[in-house]
């Protein structure tokens, strides 16, 4: 494990450059270094001398050499400090750049040999031979036919086969092969539907059914008909049960007078009594309806008149001049207010401030 560590710190090596480093040895209350192996020893050795660091071993559980470690980091890192800020310059700027940049050399992996690839344009501009630039593009095919020049798209298809290019389904579509969408089994899967279909046709499956007799017919349209009469029954019996129990108000009950005198001679009552009480009543009613009609027909005909504003609802003209007394008392206090109307909620101003207020100077009145 510390042999792993030693060889982490080699690839991150760069990263430290310019830095004062330190290696410390912990856990020493578990082994001492002396106690290692001599292998151990020896990476631990040759680390400390290739990158010119301080070493120390400390304890954290028994607190062995901790003090000793920190002052001596601190000593370190203050003589850096004072190193650097002395040294500043622009030679030292480059320097340090120079030294923070690290230049990567790979390892060949296998023994072929890959040489840079240069395009035989680049290779034949170099050795001065030209190439062959009147190459026939579209753009002169369509200068030269104008208005019958027709796009040929397919014309430009690389991986298709010349014999195949024009073909109404070609076996390039949409970057996709057409064959890998066709199943190889559809003929034998075709064959076994067809045999399937055949043998539920000779089950009879797809058979409609068979036509009723007319006994059968004639017995379902008895039936839909008890089925009606049923229902029709169904639904005035519940209108039965319903008015059953409502309960006609007395005032609505209509009674004759040969009802009422055969019920008096069944209880044994004095029937002239109640006779002339009935035709009482009636001549009672029979007056208040004329009455009532005679009050609705001259409502109706007062309606009809055109009344003035000032005379609706007014009684008689002594009302008329109480009225207009009123009014005119109730408008005094609006006209001493010198309001507009009862809507008026306006406050005036009479004494603005900026025209009473400040200490009067020599200047006019209405400015200060």
């Amino acid at each position: 494990r510390r042999v792993h560590g030693a060889a982490l710190f080699d690839n991150i090596k760069p990263l430290f450059a310019n830095k004062p480093l330190m290696v410390v040895l912990n856990k020493t209350d578990v082994v001492k270094p002396s106690d290692l192996p001599a292998e151990k020893q020896a990476v631990l050795e040759k680390l400390v001398a290739e990158n010119a660091c301080l070493s120390s071993q400390m304890s954290t559980l028994t607190g062995e050499g901790v003090m000793d470690t920190r002052n001596k980091a601190c000593d370190a890192l203050l003589a850096f400090r004072v190193e650097t800020k002395l040294n500043s310059g622009n030679q030292k700027k480059s320097e340090d750049l120079l030294s923070r940049l690290h230049m990567a050399h790979p390892k060949p992996r296998d023994n072929i040999k890959r040489l840079p690839f240069m395009p035989e344009s680049v290779i034949n501009e170099k050795q001065g031979i030209k190439m062959n630039t009147d190459k026939r593009l579209m753009k002169h095919k369509q200068q030269e036919e104008g208005a019958d020049f027709h796009l040929d798209l397919r014309a430009e298809w690389s991986n298709v086969n010349p014999e195949e290019r024009y073909d109404p389904i070609p076996e390039i579509f949409m970057g996709h092969n057409i064959s890998d969408w066709v199943d190889p089994d559809i003929k034998q899967k075709l064959e076994a539907l067809r045999n399937d279909e055949s043998l539920r046709e000779a089950a009879g499956f797809y058979k409609g059914p068979e036509a009723e007799v007319a006994e059968i017919q004639e017995m379902r349209r008895t039936a839909n008909l008890v089925r009606v009469e049923r229902e029709l029954k169904r639904v005035e019996s519940r209108s039965r049960n319903k008015m059953k129990n409502q309960v006609i108000p007395r005032t609505q009950q209509v009674r004759t007078l040969s009802q009422a005198r055969k019920r008096a001679a069944s209880e044994g009552l004095n029937v002239d009594s109640i006779v002339k009480r009935a035709r009482s009543r009636s001549l009672v009613k029979t007056s208040v309806r004329e009455s009532a009609s005679r009050s609705r027909s001259i409502l109706r005909s007062q309606s009809n008149r055109r009344v003035s504003r000032d005379r609706s609802g007014v009684r008689d003209e002594t009302m008329l001049q109480k009225v207009r007394r009123l009014t005119k008392s109730s408008q005094k206090p609006l006209g001493k207010d010198a309001r507009k109307g009862e809507a008026d909620r306006h406050i005036p101003d009479l004494r603005p401030k900026h025209l009473f207020a400040g200490k009067r100077s020599t200047g006019k009145t209405s400015h200060r």
